[in-house]
């Protein structure tokens, strides 16, 4: 058994291991996702790390771990962080996962490694060496419905048995709710343009640990894959291209059925109005989608809207993540002067 680090002419081979990765995804899907993670991420420079993988005594790969790299802001200046993902190991060999953990772990000896999105064995590895949860400025869940159609949906699908969530009875309720959602100063972006540097430059002394925002970094974040779709919704109060913040979702199937869910969410501290637009924006895009919701965090600048909004159910949840900071960054464990949101690392990648 031997340990390699992965180099572009074993991503065909790579993407063959993936086929088997939870739910069975073709070779094509494995490929155009590693053109996302590296050759389209601005943070990615040729010869940097793509991550590890393992071969067997007869030279087959058995397991496999990505290594992404992503710009973030910490203490004011633009510095490079690692995430790990889409951690495969054969079921014979699982021992070998701890192996590809501790050789990312050793790669971020003074940078931020975000393990943000763990499953069944690998959350057991981080707990196992006390890694500390990310410390996200959340702690409840909030499912919001489209207004009184999308809770009549929630109930009939509880006590009937229905499941309204396709077809005309889901229709005619997100029909109802579209009525009462309105919101004019809200723009749907497709691509990014220069309202979000300027929006980055004005803002970023907020927090001064906290994800990479310029306009690049979003381009790649929002539009460098289309097969996970999301959707970035700006408040252009003016639509001058004075962009006073802007929300990031990505729809997602839930427990409750199929919503809007926040990755990311910006905005100028000046515009106290700016989460109240976004949110209201969210809800009525889920209606034109024929979706159930929204799915929010209690994020800072939120609480006030979120406790006026009549049609929601309150979780009391933070997002999932680990990461490990070396000692030089250990303060950033209590969270102070910073804000981490559930897209850090490769919770949306």
């Amino acid at each position: 058994m031997s340990l390699h680090t992965l180099q572009s002419d074993h991503l065909d081979e790579a993407s063959r291991l993936l086929e088997k990765f939870r739910q069975p995804r073709p070779k094509e899907f494995w490929l155009e996702r590693f053109r996302f993670w590296w050759e389209r991420n601005p943070a990615y420079r040729e010869g940097m790390t793509r991550g590890w993988f393992v071969r067997d005594p007869n030279g087959t790969m058995i397991a496999f771990y990505a290594a992404i790299p992503l710009s973030f802001q910490i203490h004011g200046q633009k510095r490079l962080t690692w995430t790990g993902s889409t951690m495969y190991v054969e079921s014979a060999h699982r021992g070998w996962g701890a192996l590809l953990l501790l050789t990312l772990i050793k790669q971020c000896t003074d940078t931020i490694c975000w393990l943000s999105t763990p499953g069944p064995q690998s959350d057991g590895m981080f707990t196992g060496l006390k890694l500390p949860k990310i410390p996200y400025a959340a702690q409840t869940k909030h499912i919001l419905f489209t207004g009184p159609g999308g809770m009549v949906a929630q109930s009939l699908a509880r006590t009937s048995g229905i499941f309204p969530h396709s077809g005309k009875v889901r229709r005619f309720l997100s029909w109802f709710d579209r009525l009462t959602l309105n919101d004019d100063e809200i723009r749907l972006f497709t691509q990014c343009d220069d309202s979000f540097d300027r929006l980055w430059d004005k803002s970023r002394h907020q927090y001064p640990t906290t994800r990479w925002r310029d306009r690049e970094t979003l381009q790649w974040f929002c539009f460098g894959w289309n097969n996970f779709e999301k959707f970035l919704l700006g408040h252009d109060p003016h639509q001058n291209g004075q962009l006073h913040g802007y929300a990031v979702f990505q729809t997602r199937n839930t427990p409750q059925g199929r919503f809007l869910v926040c990755e990311d969410l910006w905005f100028d501290r000046n515009s106290t109005a700016t989460p109240a637009h976004l949110l209201t924006g969210a809800l009525k895009l889920a209606s034109q989608k024929w979706l159930d919701g929204v799915i929010v965090f209690n994020y800072p600048g939120l609480e006030s809207w979120l406790k006026r909004f009549a049609y929601q159910e309150v979780q009391s949840e933070s997002p999932p993540g680990y990461f490990k900071v070396p000692s030089a960054l250990a303060h950033l464990e209590s969270g102070t002067d910073t804000l981490f949101m559930l897209g850090e690392g490769d919770s949306a990648l």
